[in-house]
């Protein structure tokens, strides 16, 4: 499961080996699969995982899993994704892989295991709008362009294209806050190559008192028959 980890400042991953308890019972975690890759990413994943502690992301998801599976049916690997730290040139694919790639490799590995079924959630949300989120001007006057830039990540997300993506990121250089591109961007690296995305819903939230907004979407990923 990849959420955001909208407090952290620092390291490209947060783990957690504790299990995750909801109202509906207690989720276990793969602890094996965790200690795996906090191994292959020890340069980039937080030595604690006090992230978690307030970060509602993975654990939102986790509820709705309860409802939808046969409880103790299934464990969890809780990842939180914090921001891509490299510097404004270095804003490219090219410099996240340099930082990323054996984390991803050894998720990839996981994901690829015969001998296990697994499934890949990411929780994220996309633009955040308005001076809530440090816009001089309320949302209403910036979503037709935040809509925009939503859907054209959301598209290259779903043809798993790559540099289209980045590249969209880039054009705006981030000034809508999107704050799930780092674990979108993870996903699309550890997606196998036969699969292909497709868009279910989309829309944005208004907080009408501070005159703000959040979008969200969701999108399924299933394998592509050429």
């Amino acid at each position: 499961m990849l959420g955001v980890g909208h407090q952290m400042t620092e390291n490209l991953f947060c783990l957690t080996e504790k299990n995750f308890k909801t109202p509906l019972g207690e989720v276990k975690n793969d602890r094996g699969a965790v200690q795996k890759l906090a191994e292959a990413g020890r340069s980039i994943v937080s030595d604690n995982d006090f992230f978690h502690t307030s970060e509602h992301s993975v654990e939102f998801q986790v509820i709705f899993l309860q409802h939808l599976l046969a409880q103790d049916s299934f464990t969890i690997i809780p990842i939180l994704c914090g921001p891509i730290i490299v510097s404004a040139s270095e804003y490219t694919r090219k410099a996240y892989l340099e930082k990323a790639n054996p984390f991803l490799e050894a998720l990839s590995d996981i994901l690829g295991d015969q001998d296990s079924e697994t499934l890949l959630i990411a929780e994220v949300d996309f633009s955040h709008i308005g001076p809530k989120f440090c816009h001089d001007m309320p949302a209403a006057y910036l979503e037709g362009q935040s809509e925009r830039h939503d859907k054209g990540l959301l598209n290259a997300v779903s043809k798993r294209d790559t540099d289209a993506f980045w590249e969209e990121s880039i054009r705006v250089n981030d000034q809508y806050n999107v704050c799930g591109f780092s674990a979108m961007a993870c996903l699309m690296e550890v997606l196998p190559p036969s699969i292909r995305g497709r868009i279910l819903d989309y829309q944005i939230w208004h907080e009408q008192p501070t005159r703000s907004a959040v979008s969200f979407a969701a999108v399924v990923f299933l394998k592509h028959s050429d």
